[in-house]
């Protein structure tokens, strides 16, 4: 008995010791000890891991930078920052001292081992790749997109208005997603998904959120190299692993579903393609100019994947926020419908070079990604050999660094009325839209490694948004009550409902 208790005492001291030295190591010796944050988040990963499963990280990253300041360590080898500053030494610089950080590992794992340009930790791979990427999203291919984003988006329109017999009140963070998904499956596989019309396949715009929220509760766990091992890459549990992560399994198959589909058509292949191509196209042609290298199989299911979510919920989200702020702020609603109906006699009279070329709307476009980034947590950076400087500060080879969009874009120091909609803030006192705001606005990413659809976007973006106030009158629906933020979920791309919208067609 005396025994045993000797046993349990020693047991127990070991186990106070080890806790008070590594509480003690991450408080006072870790290279990271001088920063400030709250005081659990410097010891674990916990909280960091709660937030990022509950999707209310990037809420939780703004409160710590007003209680903190500039620089934050949220995590105990992970530090945030909301500088312009930090911006250019963690993502724009082609010098910086950084390379995609161990989360997307976990994306690359729970994509079957295969490798993303999205995925790509390597600076060269990631070069070679995108450099391949890239010819999908060139000037000839938007050119060749114009046309049927604008024919899709009108049938998503004329579907709209003819199923509600001329009115109607709609979710429409959903019908975002539809006509979105539905462009992205015509660009990518050169065949639409047909949501705007058919129930069938309307499940996927659910599910990709639910696998990215999977990649970050995995991702962000500080368990997350055991868990990886057991559910991807251990033979005797991947199989568990493939239940508890099905989600991420079912839409890996959509995905594949699609590319499969695509590769029967064989139109790379055929010598009488017609001029309009999809991307798939411009992929399985593609070399790249310096190593002659292409896409393997597993590249473009990888790819496909990629595509389909950074293609999709990250712009309809945008869309449906600028529709929200909009329609809460009825005011800048007619002025921007002025500006468009101004400038166009029909819809078919609308062309992306004439819509970009609108500050009005340029600016409401910018100021609802500005307060509502689709992407609105950090993308992860890891500093390598000899750290990296942010904001004269020298951080440590192993680092996690990161701005938070939805962070920097409400800093009160960069920004003023931080959390008001104010597209007027992106105009010149001339009324032309002032280009100097642009690099402040990082809802795309920034730099080498950021979106290489950018452009595509904001044409989506463009047209959906015009064509929409152009053709329907829209209203707010606010028997439901109305929030004075577009409220998102953030698991990597967001997550979102509404604004349920009264719709009728114009008279």
């Amino acid at each position: 008995m005396i025994m045993h208790e000797q046993v349990f005492t020693v047991l127990a001291l070991s186990i106070i010791t080890v806790v008070t030295c590594t509480v003690a190591h991450k408080l006072i010796l870790h290279p990271l000890a001088k920063h400030p944050g709250p005081l659990f988040s410097r010891i674990s990963g916990w909280p960091n891991w709660y937030h990022a499963a509950k999707g209310d990280r990037h809420i939780w990253l703004l409160r710590l930078h007003s209680k903190y300041g500039s620089a934050v360590r949220f995590s105990p080898d992970s530090m945030s920052f909301n500088t312009l500053a930090a911006v250019e030494n963690i993502y724009t610089s082609r010098e910086a001292n950084v390379r995609k950080g161990d989360w997307y590992q976990c994306v690359k794992d729970s994509a079957g081992g295969f490798e993303s340009t999205f995925t790509a930790r390597d600076k060269v791979r990631h070069a070679l790749k995108r450099r391949i990427l890239a010819h999908a999203f060139s000037e000839r291919a938007l050119r060749d997109y114009e046309c049927r984003i604008k024919r899709l988006t009108k049938e998503w329109l004329d579907y709209l208005v003819t199923e509600g017999k001329g009115s109607r009140t709609v979710d429409f963070a959903a019908w975002a997603n539809y006509i979105i998904f539905d462009i992205l499956g015509d660009l990518c596989y050169g065949k639409d998904f047909g949501l705007r019309y058919s129930e069938r396949d309307r499940y996927v715009t659910e599910l990709l959120p639910r696998t990215t929220r999977i990649w970050y509760m995995l991702g962000y766990h500080p368990w997350t190299h055991l868990l990886r091992y057991l559910l991807f890459k251990n033979s005797l549990t991947n199989k568990l692993g493939r239940l508890f992560v099905r989600e991420n399994s079912n839409f890996r198959e959509f995905c594949v579903a699609a590319l499969m589909w695509r590769m029967k058509m064989g139109k790379a292949s055929d010598k009488d393609a017609p001029v309009s191509q999809d991307m798939f196209q411009y992929l399985l042609k593609a070399r790249d100019q310096e190593t002659g290298e292409g896409f393997s199989m597993g590249d473009l299911g990888a790819e496909s994947v990629l595509l389909m979510i950074a293609g999709t919920h990250t712009t309809s989200i945008a869309i449906a926020a600028i529709i929200f702020y909009l329609t809460t702020h009825e005011d800048k609603l007619e002025k921007v419908a002025g500006e468009i109906q101004k400038e166009f006699l029909s819809i078919e009279d609308m062309s992306y070079r004439r819509l970009a070329a609108l500050p009005y709307l340029r600016a409401c476009i910018n100021e609802a990604l500005r307060l509502c980034p689709p992407t609105a947590g950090h993308l992860q950076r890891e500093a390598l050999s000899g750290g990296t400087v942010i904001d004269g500060v020298r951080y440590p080879e192993g680092t996690n660094l990161g701005v938070s969009a939805y962070a920097l874009q409400r800093n009160p120091h960069i920004w003023l009325n931080p959390n008001q909609f104010e597209p007027e803030r992106w105009l010149q006192d001339d009324g032309t839209f002032n280009q100097r705001s642009q690099p402040r606005l990082i809802a795309f990413s920034s730099g080498p490694l950021g979106c290489p659809g950018k452009q595509l976007a904001y044409m989506e973006m463009s047209f959906v948004v015009a064509m929409l106030i152009y053709h329907l009158d829209i209203t707010l629906n606010r028997s439901e009550g109305c929030n004075v933020d577009y409220v998102i979920r953030d698991c990597y791309v967001g997550q979102s409902r509404g604004p349920r919208l009264h719709i009728r067609t114009r008279e």
